[in-house]
C-alpha cells in the first residue's frame, strides 16, 4: 500500500463520522429514485427532440429536468452528480436551440448549425442510449472515441451515470480533477478515457483499498474523497495561485453589507429574495434557511442526534444548523467572505431562534463572546481551534435578513432586535424590463402600468379600510409566463385584491353585481369586465400608453 493511499485511508476513517451526521445520503437517495421513475432509459430512448432539449430552468424537458438537479456552489452536502450550472447549461447536451437554429456543440468552430437537426438528434440519443444501457449493466469501460455525438457531454454522462448506478460512481469531477485523482493514487488512465470512465476507476480503486468505505454510501465517500483532494491533491503552486485570484475578486467585488446584520425589508413580491441573490453572488460561502412559525433554536443552532448506521448500529452526532454551519466555514476560511441567508426573518419568533446568540449580534465594538457548549465543540472538532470555547460572530461572517412589512405576518422585532440589524428597504418596482412591458392576457395593459394603477389606487383610496401602502401588489408578484395565463392571473391577482384588499368593501374594487368571488373569475376568462367603473377607468387610460 503506497503512501498516498494509508493518507487517504486514515483521512477517510477520521472523517467518517462526521459526514454521516448530515442526512446527505437521504436526500440523494430521493433524487436518484425521482429521477429515475421520471426518466428510466426507455423512456429516454423514445424523446422526441421537443421533449429532450433544454428549455431553460423549471421546464418539463429531459435536460431542464436533468439541470435542476445541480449541486450548489459551496455545498458539498448534496452532491448528486458534477454540477453543470455554470456557463451556457443548454450548450452542454449535444444538441440545442440558439439564434432560430439547430446547434450541436463543437469547440472553436463558428457554424455549428444543423442542416438536418432531427437527423442529427436521433443519432446522438442513439449513442446516448447505448452508453446509458452499458453503464446499467455494469459496463464503464467505455470507448468514447466511438461515440462522437457525444463530445462535450461527459460530465452529463457522469451525472447520469451516479442516478443509474450510484454504488458505481463518485459524484464530482471535471477531467483535470479526476486526472490529478489518478495520478495522485496511481490509477492508469488510457488515452480516450473520459470523466465516467474515471469516477468508476476511482471508486472501484476506493472499494477495493478502503475496507472502511464498504457499505457507505458513494456519495459519502465522495464527499470525504472531495475533502482530501482539495487539502492533499491540488498542487499548492494552483492553490497559491486560486487563492490570490480569489482575494483580488473578493477586493474588487466586495459587497457593501460584509461583516454587517442587514434586513431587506418591504412588500411581499417587491424582489427582496432577488436582491439578496443577486447580492450572494459577492460572497463565496453561502449558508441559507427559512423562519417560520415552528422554527426553533435546535433548528438554528444544532443538536445532538442518533443516526443509524448500516442498520444495526447507533450512532450519535452533532447536526450542525445553518447558522453554526456558516460561523465554521467562516473561521475556517479568514481569507473568505460568508454569508448567512434568512428568509422570513419575522414568520419565526426570532427572539427565540437566536436564543444566547443575539448578544452576538450587537458588533458594533464586535467584542462580545458567549459560552456554547453545541457550537464551541462543533468549532473544535471541524476547525484547527481545539482550545477554543467561547467564541464571538467573526469580521468575515455576514447575516443578511428578509422581511415583509405586510401585517399578515406572524412575529414583530422588537426594539433591542431591530437595533442590531441595518435596515435596506426593497423598492416595489419594476425594474425588468421585459417583465415590465409584458402584456396582461386579457387585460390588454402591460404589468408595469396594472402594479402602478393599481397601487396607487390602493394608497390614495381613502374609503379602503386597509389602504395602507405595506398592502401593495409586489412588483414581482406574477411572472411572465404567468401573465400569459388568465387562470393563474386571476388566482393570482384577482383573489389578493378581493380576498386583502377588498375584504370589507369589494364594491370599491370591484363592479357592484359580485357577491361571490367565484363569480368574479367567470366573468374574466370570459372576458367581460370585472373592475369597479373608477379603476376600471384608470386601467383604460394606459391600455395604449408606452411605459415611462
Amino acid at each position: 500500500m503506497n503512501d498516498n493511499l494509508i493518507k487517504f485511508r486514515e483521512y477517510y476513517k477520521a472523517h467518517i463520522n462526521e459526514i454521516l451526521s448530515t442526512d446527505n445520503e437521504e436526500r440523494n437517495k430521493d433524487i436518484i429514485e425521482e429521477f429515475n421513475k421520471e426518466f428510466p432509459i426507455e423512456k429516454i430512448k423514445n424523446l422526441t427532440l421537443d421533449q429532450y432539449i433544454y428549455k431553460g430552468k423549471g421546464a418539463d424537458t429531459f435536460c431542464s429536468r436533468l439541470a435542476d438537479y445541480y449541486n450548489a456552489s459551496g455545498n458539498r452536502e448534496n452532491l448528486v452528480g458534477p454540477s453543470i450550472s455554470a456557463g451556457a447549461i443548454n450548450e452542454k447536451f449535444g444538441i440545442h436551440y440558439q439564434d432560430g437554429y439547430y446547434r450541436n456543440y463543437k469547440r472553436n468552430k463558428d457554424d455549428n448549425k444543423l442542416k438536418n437537426p432531427q437527423k442529427y438528434y436521433e443519432e446522438l440519443k442513439r449513442q446516448l442510449v447505448d452508453v446509458l444501457i452499458n453503464i446499467s449493466n455494469g459496463n464503464q469501460d467505455i470507448d468514447y472515441k466511438k461515440y462522437d455525438h457525444l463530445y462535450g457531454m461527459y460530465n452529463i454522462i457522469l451525472k447520469l451515470a451516479f442516478y443509474i448506478k450510484p454504488e458505481n460512481n463518485i459524484t464530482f469531477g471535471n477531467q483535470a480533477d479526476l486526472e490529478k485523482i489518478c495520478n495522485y493514487f496511481g490509477i492508469e488512465i488510457r488515452e480516450n478515457d473520459k470523466t465516467p470512465n474515471l469516477s468508476f476507476k476511482i471508486k472501484k480503486f476506493i472499494d477495493k483499498n478502503v475496507p472502511e468505505s464498504k457499505g457507505i454510501f458513494s456519495a459519502n465517500s465522495a464527499s470525504i474523497l472531495y475533502d482530501f483532494a482539495e487539502e492533499y491533491i491540488r498542487p499548492e503552486k494552483e492553490k497559491s495561485k486560486n487563492n490570490n485570484k480569489d482575494k483580488i475578486l473578493n477586493n474588487k467585488d466586495k459587497s457593501e453589507y460584509c461583516g454587517k446584520n442587514v434586513i431587506f425589508y418591504g412588500v411581499p413580491g417587491c424582489g427582496k429574495s432577488w436582491e439578496v441573490k443577486r447580492e450572494s453572488k459577492k460572497f463565496d460561502v453561502v449558508v441559507r434557511t427559512v423562519f417560520h412559525p415552528d422554527y426553533t433554536y435546535t433548528d438554528f443552532i444544532g443538536q445532538v442526534m442518533p443516526l443509524s448506521h448500516n442498520k444495526n448500529k447507533v450512532i450519535y452526532s452533532a447536526i450542525p444548523g445553518p447558522f453554526t454551519k456558516a460561523l465554521v466555514e467562516a473561521i475556517k476560511n479568514d481569507n473568505k467572505e460568508v454569508l448567512l441567508i434568512i428568509e422570513e426573518i419575522n414568520r419565526g419568533n426570532a427572539a427565540a431562534i437566536f436564543g444566547d446568540i443575539f448578544q452576538l449580534l450587537d458588533r458594533e465594538e464586535n467584542e462580545y463572546e458567549i459560552d456554547n457548549e453545541f457550537i464551541s465543540r462543533y468549532i473544535r472538532q471541524n476547525t484547527n481551534k481545539k482550545a477554543m470555547m467561547s467564541f464571538k460572530i467573526p469580521k468575515n461572517l455576514t447575516i443578511i435578513a428578509t422581511m415583509n412589512t405586510s401585517d399578515q405576518n406572524v412575529y414583530t422585532l422588537d426594539t433591542a432586535f431591530r437595533r442590531r440589524f441595518e435596515f435596506k428597504r426593497v423598492n416595489n418596482k419594476v425594474e425588468k424590463e421585459e417583465l415590465k412591458n409584458k402584456i396582461i392576457n386579457g387585460l390588454n395593459i402591460k404589468w408595469g402600468d396594472f402594479i402602478n394603477v393599481i397601487n396607487d389606487y390602493i394608497v390614495n383610496t381613502d374609503d379602503l379600510l386597509l389602504n395602507n401602502e405595506d398592502k401593495r401588489l409586489g412588483a414581482y408578484s406574477m411572472t411572465i409566463s404567468e401573465l400569459d395565463d388568465k387562470n393563474k392571473f386571476a388566482d393570482k391577482i384577482l383573489f389578493y385584491l378581493w380576498d386583502n384588499i377588498g375584504k370589507y368593501n369589494n364594491d370599491l374594487l370591484f363592479q357592484g353585481k359580485y357577491k361571490l368571488y367565484d363569480t368574479i373569475i367567470d366573468d374574466f376568462l370570459n372576458g367581460e369586465i370585472v373592475f369597479c367603473q373608477r379603476l376600471q377607468e384608470l386601467l383604460e387610460e394606459k391600455k395604449n400608453e408606452p411605459s415611462k
